[in-house]
């Protein structure tokens, strides 16, 4: 019998081997967050109370302290837990156990995991912010640090022309302006063909970018070729799934695809996004460039999800869905204001997965002029996407 009144356990005579469970534990509750479910409750007041015992199950409540997949054994009176899986229904027991190893009846409790819509930002061409307008380039960095919890920003992705003239002093504005989220906001970098001179020599990006810090942010996976960070990988999770943004420099060789598919081949449970300069153009079609990395990268793997680039004029915006060798959809973004007034207006690309809703709404906010940029181009949205876990 569990005990009551005073809340212990009846005394054991003397001798007498203990079969008496302890009082059950009490308030247990089960609090869905952001992708979490926080469970708390009270520990039972018994004398010999040594620990309690959680235990979860995905399709029935645990009916004993062995049933199910074990949580937590402690004397605490909170468990987070985390790595649910986005709509998927969890079944927790408690059950307090005393010293003799006897449990008390079940507390239980129940809760729904759902995920938050969350954003990634895309900051397409800076090169005449880097030229001319450096502190209108700080104020795009700085609205997305302050605006990042409202918006739950998971990554920031640079299109690349971070520069126009790859001077020094252009490098600087760029890294006063880009470190302004460090600590803040996940980002990665990809490089323009501004950003390299005639010779192909990256080593003004990566005097400025180098290596030895940019391996200390969040996320950082490896290179292509050690100590540059002209090719790169960072992952991250958001929304019940493990991400990957695979960061190509300007018109990638095939030495570089091959190194991007082997990426790809070691993270099968990772959604991919390329960032690249050069890859949809803005009639809606992709380049010559985009044609090469769709046939010897994009296409040809499973988990690549998102591609996101710059580069074109004649058009701020564009958008292609496509189907990949192996039936994924893979969603194809250009975006490049460098040709509107002061560089672009201060404006980015705000990209929201919406779990729920199944839904990837696109829009442009002019951090400059306080003010959404509404056009079919670049304003929308893509119906019906999977961007849930690939396990």
């Amino acid at each position: 019998m569990a005990g009551c009144g005073g809340g212990s356990s009846p005394a054991v005579p003397a001798g007498a081997p203990d079969v008496l469970p302890p009082a059950a534990v009490s308030q247990f509750a089960a609090t869905q967050g952001d992708g979490s479910i926080t469970l708390t409750w009270s520990n039972p007041a018994d004398a010999d109370f040594q620990a309690v015992r959680v235990m979860r199950a995905t399709d029935t409540v645990p009916v004993s302290a062995a049933d199910g997949e074990l949580l937590y054994t402690g004397a605490d009176h909170a468990y987070l837990d985390t790595g649910l899986r986005h709509g998927q229904a969890y079944y927790y027991a408690a059950f307090a156990q005393d010293a003799s190893g006897n449990f008390a009846a079940a507390a239980t409790a129940s809760a729904t995991c759902a995920y938050k819509p969350f954003t990634f930002v895309a900051i397409p061409d800076t090169q005449y912010y880097s030229l001319d307008y450096p502190a209108l380039f700080k104020t795009m960095t700085q609205w997305i640090v302050d605006y990042r919890r409202e918006w739950n920003i998971r990554m920031v992705l640079h299109e690349g022309d971070i520069t126009h003239k790859n001077t020094d002093s252009e490098w600087a504005n760029a890294v006063a302006a880009i470190t302004v989220m460090n600590n803040e906001v996940p980002y990665v970098l990809s490089i323009g063909n501004h950003d390299i001179p005639s010779s192909g020599d990256t080593a003004h990006f990566n005097e400025y970018f180098p290596y030895s810090a940019m391996k200390d942010l969040p996320g950082f996976g490896g290179v292509y070729e050690s100590g540059k960070m002209d090719n790169s990988y960072y992952t991250f999770s958001a929304g019940g799934a493990d991400w990957l943004v695979l960061s190509l420099i300007y018109n990638p060789g095939d030495a570089i695809l091959t190194w991007a598919g082997s990426v790809a081949r070691q993270h099968p449970s990772h959604r991919i996004i390329i960032l690249t300069h050069a890859f949809l153009a803005p009639d809606d079609t992709r380049s010559s460039i985009g044609n090469n990395i769709w046939d010897k990268f994009a296409a040809k793997y499973e988990n690549v999800t998102f591609v996101f680039n710059g580069h074109y004029t004649g058009g701020l915006g564009a958008r292609l869905v496509s189907t990949g060798d192996n039936g994924n959809k893979v969603y194809q973004m250009f975006a490049n204001y460098q040709t509107e007034w002061f560089g672009g207006k201060g404006q980015i690309r705000l990209v929201t997965m919406d779990p729920d809703a199944r839904t990837v709404s696109v829009k442009t906010w002019s951090t400059m002029g306080k003010f959404y940029v509404t056009d079919d181009r670049n304003e929308f949205t893509f119906e019906d996407v999977d961007f849930g876990p690939l396990d």
